[in-house]
């Protein structure tokens, strides 16, 4: 019997300990995926579309709203998201909310189209250094998205804005940044100019038709970029719970059905350490003795 709980015992530790071994192995994986070195997962999202007057023609304001609306569909209640406007300069919809407190038809009451001039170049600039830094509010943050909307050259900046713009897109100062910039019936010519702008790994120029259905679709691929990092970011919380779910179920099976009391056990085999100890006891009515 002794020997049997001393199986039994020496069986279920070791599956414990190659159990605690997966936990902890997984544990750390999950940890080292699922967030940046400061544990965080939030995302910061920056739309900024051109209001001028050509922006009402064959659509491109309401597929340009569109996006707005998709990408407010798409965040997890941690991200937020800014809204801005611009034509001769930058008219602020919102800074950086959630979704539950976004006014979504408040912030697109701004899209009028009736800017007369489109300042590109100052007014993404200027959007550009209101992203968030690494400051400790913001550490948790795991990539930034800036997402500019044009169908037009710049007309109205001022000064060296454009080369001062590409030196911004370079080099941000902010961590795991990502810039698109999307025309919408450029000419040939102009769009040089634009995909200058994003001359570097972190920024993309996206070309498309003059048209809303054609905007819709280049912006499925800034939607493809976001979601990856979203749905990355999810997966890993589901499997890192679904390992912490299943470990618990599989010690508790372990545990409680093998009936093994680590309190019980340990008192038994004391007692019978004791008992081995003890001189055997002789019975001296059973002995006989013979006479010579």
């Amino acid at each position: 019997m002794n020997n049997k709980h001393t199986f039994i015992k020496t069986q279920m530790n070791a599956k414990q300990t190659i159990i605690s071994k997966q936990i902890e192995q997984t544990t750390i994986t999950t940890k080292q995926t699922i967030t940046n070195k400061d544990g965080g997962s939030r995302i910061l999202v920056t739309v900024l579309i051109d209001n001028s007057g050509s922006m009402c023609q064959n659509n491109k304001l309401e597929a340009a709203k569109e996006t707005y609306r998709d990408l407010i569909e798409l965040m997890r209640p941690e991200d937020q998201i800014s809204f801005s406007v611009f034509a001769e300069d930058v008219t602020v919809g919102h800074g950086y909310l959630d979704k539950r407190r976004v006014d979504v038809d408040r912030a697109l009451a701004l899209c009028t189209a009736e800017g007369g001039s489109t300042a590109l170049f100052g007014s993404t600039l200027k959007t550009l250094k209101c992203i968030p830094l690494d400051t400790p509010a913001y550490r948790d943050v795991i990539a930034r998205f800036m997402i500019v909307i044009t169908d037009g050259e710049d007309n109205a900046s001022n000064g060296n804005m454009l080369e001062e713009l590409k030196q911004k897109v370079k080099k941000p100062g902010i961590g795991n940044f990502n810039f698109y910039l999307i025309g919408v019936g450029i000419i040939e010519e102009y769009a040089s100019v634009l995909e200058s702008i994003c001359n570097c790994r972190h920024a993309n120029y996206i070309p498309c038709a003059n048209n809303g259905e054609a905007l819709g679709n280049a912006f499925k691929r800034v939607r493809k970029s976001i979601n990856s990092v979203i749905e990355k970011t999810t997966t890993i919380v589901q499997q890192s719970n679904l390992v912490i779910t299943n470990t618990n179920h599989i010690l508790q099976l372990y545990g409680n059905q093998g009936n093994f009391d680590q309190n019980t056990e340990k008192q038994k085999n004391q007692t019978y350490k004791q008992k081995k100890k003890q001189p055997k006891q002789i019975d001296n009515s059973t002995l006989t003795t013979t006479s010579t």
